[in-house]
């Protein structure tokens, strides 16, 4: 829980994952590497819950400092949700106030990519390359 991972693949999960856990937690980790790499991350398992009224609990990602607005509630369904990151760099964040559920686990990898920079008269360009 709140730990910044730098290993090229892993898995993470809500604490006390795959028992209940306790109500009012908060956990967040971070994906980064300094090299040129992105990440794929990979949630098979998810099981968290939203009143219409409030949110009971929530997994939120935020991708090179944007949040997607991904903040996945209400589910049970068999869905794998998987996010891929535009950088070096991703962040999620899950808290709960109430109920009892296992909640989630995931896991990650990363991948490296080079990007080629061209200069034209419009400007820059970058490119996978």
């Amino acid at each position: 829980c709140n730990l910044t991972v730098s290993n090229p693949s892993g898995q993470f999960v809500s604490p006390n994952y795959p028992k209940e856990i306790a109500n009012y937690n908060s956990c967040g980790w971070t994906l980064s590497d300094n090299s040129n790499i992105y990440y794929v991350v990979s949630i098979p398992e998810i099981c968290i819950e939203n009143v219409i009224v409030w949110r009971i609990d929530e997994l939120i990602i935020n991708i090179r400092g944007t949040v997607t607005n991904t903040s996945i509630c209400n589910t049970g369904d068999n869905s794998t949700y998987i996010f891929a990151s535009s950088g070096k760099y991703m962040y999620f964040f899950f808290s709960t106030r109430h109920s009892p559920a296992r909640r989630f686990s995931g896991s990650y990898r990363s991948y490296e990519y080079n990007t080629t920079i061209t200069e034209s008269k419009f400007g820059y360009i970058a490119s996978p390359g």
